[in-house]
């Protein structure tokens, strides 16, 4: 049975009655190396405002609750609307808050200001004694999001109590269903824009909408105000299995009950097993991928983990490769003995004392930990058991229990400050370590106040953070009301320190500097309390849109950068952004000279560093710079809004996207002509299905045409095009627009009706420029290499005895090799890689048979967002489907994309 998946909670969420309870308490924050001074009692400010039903302007809301939230996501205070829609919430601390509007039935939740979650919502600030009014809601219809989910078979079955996930835009799942005679349901939804992911018990793969194997990979579901959408489902597929023994050192052939198993992807443990009796596993509905493999002692049990192959941690394990429905036995291991290390806690003093309470672990050079946890007694002794042999230090880490707190410096063995100074010890199986002991001195501390506005007023939920200068987070810690923070148990040493204020205000470190690279460094001793106040800027913000090259929004990441720095990096990034629809706003800037960075990505990657880049895409920057130094700098003072900082995103030459993206969405696209002649584009999503809509006309009156090629971008102004032949022979190229047109048509050739097969091939001689490949009717290949104008440079032949196959494609890079290959069909139906570098063929390799049903066949590049070539074929029937290739000259498991192609008398 697979692991259900490991998410994000919901935030916590109060009741209005317990918010009235709650509304003379005092919330206390306490977050790792750090501690909240003692609350105010309540306030005496008071927001208010009304809350309205769309479509009905005037009319109030009667019984909805109004929460206002803290940053924290503890409560602030609440409201009920009366008859009129109007609610005020009264004894309001000075602070930073959002507004929940819990609707009942008949609408849909809703944040302020018209946020459908809480992590996408907007704070305001509130002085002790304000009275803040107008925060006003108008309550939309709620929609909803349904479909079934089948388990593959002949024919498919439905699946009952079965787990569906819904995904906000925010990435946090947002709901739950479960399933009933396959059917399931979300209602009461926000517009706004989800995901879905479908698990299943029993040996099932679980996947995303639309028959996705990631989440980055998953076509997203927009549902509008009031709006029903259906059909949302699925169909799981077998999944694979990885199964073996474990057993125990000493015990040759007795296999070990109880032990734990562990796949784990990229995404962490995907699929867990206990082992029999007899030591055996099986790890069920895994996805085609690579794991790792963990195995661990049942409870106890005296042996250490072990990661397949005979390894002992997860950097120095052996992968896995699955593929589809695929079982991999023989996934064996045998634990060996545990090792310890013990030793005693003290604490610095004439004498040294024994101390209880500090955690000691033990730590591997990559800086993942093992073994248990050990905490020092009453004597300061301690022990760490259950290690695996291996090479080790030892980190010390002081109570943070609240009431219990320590206020020790984190030591790392023996008597170090950092890990990148610890000492390091080996052990082996069954070895005990004795002597592993450590005196504690005391910590330093840093605190202080945060303020903002004007007059300068406390802020309660600012995020203080102190970093050592190469950007290690060593302690943080909230506001509370007072604006007060403390950060203890810090090793002497200089840092800076970071406060991260909600809206209206700015972030900033220490010095009132911009960024870690400007920040004005603090230096503190062993048991020195140093002090570090603020007041806070209005914050600054930058606004605009990322594109693709032909206009169309762009999905990417927006990077901020105090350009005080000589280079983009950890410490000059100042605030980012994932885009998702074109539009982008970095807010919370500081009064400062910056430097804007753009590059495409649909992972949602954060940087936390130099601007990331993500092939096939080129980064750039603020306006049209190809690098940090050349960027334009903006100057930005308290309170700016610098709108209009817009990037474009251009595909990097001989990518598969630049072959296929006519339409300048960054994704790869499908062209193909009906019976009257018309040509549509059907657009990619870049997921493996079709964007909305999914297509559009791109021309008419091409009947008459013997031969369409797509070459790429045969002209090499950054478009694809096409390339056309015409009944006296006649080449033409269509230049591309980069928004799904055509420029004007350019005659390139004459005399080409000798040949019976043309396509596009990428750029295969390797000079950078597109090419195309040409059968005669002797069976000849032939090269035309493209001269990067429009036209070409002489041609040759490259092979003998094709007149065998019956379809060839360009198929891009299927190999992964870096060079474009050809892919071939000859009259039996076998599927061939004819892989080609810059000095000649390769061996041919067959990669698939049975391909006669298909009526077909094209190469559409990366089609489903994974990095590798992809196929789409067509059969018989008219069904179409997307082949993913897996990047070594293979395919991931086929999925329909379409229907009722046969109306179709060519694609490409």
């Amino acid at each position: 049975m697979s692991r259900p998946p490991i998410v994000a909670a919901r935030p916590a969420r109060f009741s209005p009655a317990a918010l009235f309870l709650a509304a003379a308490l005092l919330i206390t924050a306490m977050v790792a190396g750090g501690h909240v001074p003692s609350a105010a009692a309540a306030g005496t400010a008071s927001i208010s405002g009304t809350v309205q039903a769309a479509g009905a302007p005037g009319v109030g809301v009667q019984g909805i609750a109004v929460l206002a939230i803290l940053p924290s996501g503890g409560p602030g205070g609440s409201a009920m609307t009366d008859a009129n829609g109007k609610y005020t919430i009264t004894g309001v601390a000075a602070g930073s808050y959002t507004l929940d509007f819990e609707a009942g039935s008949g609408y849909a939740e809703q944040w302020w200001s018209g946020r459908n979650s809480q992590q996408t919502a907007d704070f305001f600030s509130v002085a002790a004694g304000q009275t803040v009014t107008g925060k006003n809601a108008t309550l939309v219809a709620p929609g909803s999001i349904s479909g079934e989910v089948m388990g593959s078979g002949n024919p498919d079955v439905p699946l009952s109590s079965e787990r569906v996930y819904l995904y906000g835009s925010t990435g946090v799942v947002a709901n739950i269903a479960m399933t009933s005679g396959g059917a399931y349901s979300f209602t009461g939804l926000a517009a706004g824009t989800y995901t879905i992911l479908f698990t299943a018990i029993g040996n099932y793969s679980e996947q995303w909408w639309f028959g996705a194997q990631t989440k980055a990979a998953a076509t997203p579901i927009t549902v509008g105000s009031g709006q029903n959408v259906t059909g949302i489902s699925a169909v799981l597929s077998s999944g694979s299995t990885i199964s073996g023994t474990v057993s125990a050192q000493g015990s040759p052939g007795a296999g070990l009950a109880g032990a734990t198993v562990n796949a784990s992807s990229t995404a962490g443990v995907v699929a867990q097993a206990v082992t029999d009796g007899s030591g055996r596993y099986t790890l069920e509905d895994l996805a085609a991928g690579t794991y790792t493999v963990e195995f661990l002692p049942g409870a106890g049990q005296s042996f250490s983990a072990q990661w397949w192959k005979n390894a002992s941690s997860p950097s120095a394990a052996t992968s896995i490769t699955v593929g589809s429905q695929q079982n991999v036995p023989g996934i064996n291991a045998t634990l060996a003995a545990q090792s310890s290390v013990s030793g005693t806690v003290e604490q610095q003093g004439n004498p040294n004392t024994p101390v209880a309470g500090v955690n000691v672990n033990a730590v591997r050079s990559d800086g993942t930990y093992a073994g248990s946890n050990g905490v020092s007694d009453s004597a300061g002794n301690f022990t760490v058991a259950q290690l695996p042999a291996g090479s080790y230090t030892l980190i010390f880490t002081p109570n943070r229990t609240p009431g219990s707190e320590q206020n020790f410096a984190v030591q790392w063995w023996n008597g170090e400050s950092s890990q990148a100074a610890a000492n390091y010890f080996t052990v082996t199986g069954g070895q005990s370590a004795t002597g592993m002991n450590a005196v504690m001195v005391p910590g330093a501390t840093i605190s202080g106040t945060v303020q903002g506005g004007s007059p300068a007023a406390a802020l309660q939920g600012v995020v203080v953070g102190v970093y050592s200068l190469d950007g290690r987070l060593r302690g943080s810690v909230r506001t509370d009301a007072l604006g007060h923070y403390s950060i203890d148990q810090l090793t002497a040493g200089t840092y800076a320190v970071k406060f991260a204020a909600p809206s209206p205000y700015d972030t900033e470190w220490s010095g009132g500097k911009p960024s870690l690279q400007a920040a004005t460094p603090l230096t503190v001793t062993s048991g020195q309390t140093a002090t570090e106040d603020a007041v806070l800027a209005l914050g600054a913000s930058v606004s605009g849109t990322l594109s693709y090259a032909g206009g169309a929004p762009a999905a990417g990441y927006v990077g901020v950068y105090d350009a005080v720095g000589p280079s983009d990096s950890l410490a000059t990034l100042v605030g980012e952004a994932t885009v998702a629809n074109g539009k982008y706003t970095v807010s919370g800037l500081a009064p400062g000279v910056y430097k804007v960075g753009f590059t495409h990505d649909t992972t949602g990657v954060i940087a936390r560093g130099p601007l990331p880049s993500s092939a096939p895409y080129a980064s750039q920057w603020y306006q049209n710079a190809a690098s940090y130094a050349t960027g334009k700098a903006l100057t930005l003072a308290s309170g700016d809004a610098a709108t209009g900082v817009n990037g474009k995103i251009a595909v990097l030459s001989g990518s598969p996207v630049r072959l296929h993206d006519y339409s300048g969405d960054g994704h790869p696209d499908v062209l193909a002509r009906t019976a009257a002649g018309a040509l549509l584009s059907y657009h990619g999503n870049g997921a493996g299905g079709w964007s909305t809509p999914a297509s559009g006309q791109v021309g008419s009156g091409w009947g008459g045409l013997t031969a369409i090629v797509a070459p790429g971008d045969f002209n090499n102004d950054g478009i694809p095009d096409v390339i056309t032949r015409d009944t006296t022979g006649a080449l033409r190229l269509y230049p591309g627009n980069g928004s799904g047109g055509w420029g004007a048509s350019l005659r390139i050739g004459a005399g080409w009706n000798g040949l019976n097969t043309i396509v596009g091939v990428g750029d295969f001689n390797a000079d950078g420029n597109a090419d195309l490949v040409a059968r005669d009717a002797s069976g000849r290949l032939w090269l035309y290499p493209g001269n990067g104008k429009g036209g070409f440079l002489p041609s040759k032949v490259i092979g003998w005895g094709w007149s065998a196959m019956t379809a060839i494609i360009g198929a891009g890079d299927f190999n992964g090799d870096g060079y474009p290959d050809l892919l071939a069909r000859d009259s039996t139906g076998v599927l061939w890689l004819y892989a080609h570098t810059p000095i000649g063929w390769k061996t041919r390799v067959q990669v698939g048979s049975g391909w006669n049903a298909m009526t077909g066949i094209i190469s559409v590049g990366d089609f489903n967002g994974d990095s590798h070539t992809d196929v789409v074929a067509r059969d018989s029937a008219g069904l179409l489907w997307l082949y993913p290739g897996n990047g070594r000259s293979g395919w991931l498991t086929r999925t329909k994309i379409g229907v009722g192609w046969n109306a179709m008398n060519w694609i490409g």
